[in-house]
């Protein structure tokens, strides 16, 4: 035959001990998503660059986090910005045209420059900032002049390709294990 005793000095000690448990609750969820956030901020920075053609440095500056608190129980990774200039795409000034390395391809943008001057004695002027032109009047010399962008958006990659999937497999197999782990840290009988 089968008994069970319940003693009632034991279910109080087990409701302090939960309760105990609410109160850290939230500073253990904020510890968890900023500790999953900062893998998952890492990642977008590791597959942007070869995803997107800019540099890491670029990257890293333009992805932001912001942070998760006891009453604040979310993690944000955001940017901002539109459509980037060719100039942070490595551009190269070559045969009557400017070259840049867009999503990792090299582009010729024919008729582009990035230099002022005469052949042999072109160089970079302060006021084109190292930009990408194109001359709009559709010849070589004078006229109105428009710059060049890449057609890259980082928010737009940031939610597709390896960028994409690397952040749905941090969130669907990471995510689970560290709030399992920090659960069996703070409930009673749980590790320490």
């Amino acid at each position: 035959m089968l008994s069970l005793h319940l003693g009632t000095a034991g279910i109080m000690d087990m409701a302090k001990a939960l309760a105990a448990t609410g109160k850290r609750l939230p500073s253990a969820q904020a510890l968890v998503l900023n500790r999953v956030g900062t893998r998952v901020k890492r990642i977008v920075n590791d597959t942007l660059p070869a995803q997107t053609g800019l540099s890491r440095y670029t990257i890293n500056r333009a992805v932001k986090m912001r942070r998760a608190s006891p009453k604040n129980p979310s993690v944000t990774i955001w940017t901002r910005g539109g459509d980037i200039s060719l100039k942070y795409f490595r551009p190269r000034e070559e045969n009557g045209g400017v070259t840049a390395y867009i999503y990792g391809h090299k582009e010729v943008f024919p008729g582009a420059f990035r230099l002022s001057g005469k052949a042999p004695n072109r160089r970079m002027v302060k006021k084109l900032n190292g930009h990408v032109f194109e001359n709009t009047d559709g010849g070589y010399w004078r006229g109105h002049i428009r710059k060049i962008r890449s057609g890259v958006l980082i928010p737009a990659e940031m939610i597709r390709g390896k960028t994409r999937q690397a952040f749905e497999q941090v969130v669907t197999h990471e995510l689970p294990r560290e709030v399992e782990r920090e659960l069996a840290r703070i409930l009673p009988g749980g590790g320490s």
